[in-house]
């Protein structure tokens, strides 16, 4: 195992790709859960690293995955990495409002939640504002209000973000 992690890790360092860095971390996710073997905090924050100059080449998805799989191996991404997450993130879903399925969503809430690393205040947007990414405007019904109001307690997720920040 080690030599392969080895090997993905010099492809990763190489490539910078976040989505095969999101699909490695989901497999890793996926060994650990099955095989109770998790590589240790020292090897996954390098994949990390070697993925953090590619963040802003990721689809939304593919960050999704990539937080919550580190979250699902309890690993805690480093406080410059999460930064350069969240700006990335807020980008991206500016961009594209509707990137984002409801699973993708609530996976990002549930990994968000598991973050030991407030976002900026700045990144739930401010009001008014058409560029600020809200992660709640709760329109219509089904999976993603129901995961928005079990994950917030009711409140706009925006307000959340603000008041943790």
């Amino acid at each position: 195992m080690d030599q392969l992690v080895a090997a993905s890790l010099a492809q990763l360092s190489r490539s910078h790709s976040v989505a095969d860095g999101a699909t490695t971390l989901t497999c890793l996710a996926r060994y650990y859960i099955t095989h109770n073997y998790r590589l240790p905090d020292e090897r996954l924050a390098a994949l990390l690293a070697a993925l953090q100059p590619g963040l802003r080449s990721g689809s939304p998805g593919d960050l999704v995955s990539l937080l919550h799989s580190a979250m699902c191996l309890s690993h805690m991404p480093p406080r410059p990495f999460m930064m350069d997450y969240y700006a990335v993130l807020k980008d991206r879903l500016a961009a594209e409002p509707a990137a984002l399925s409801h699973a993708d969503f609530s996976r990002l809430l549930w990994s968000l939640s598991r973050v030991d690393c407030v976002p900026p205040r700045r990144w739930a947007g401010s009001r008014g504002r058409r560029g600020g990414v809200r992660l709640v405007v709760v329109q219509g019904s089904g999976v993603l209000s129901s995961a928005v109001m079990c994950a917030v307690g009711g409140r706009a997720c925006g307000e959340v973000l603000l008041r943790s920040g």
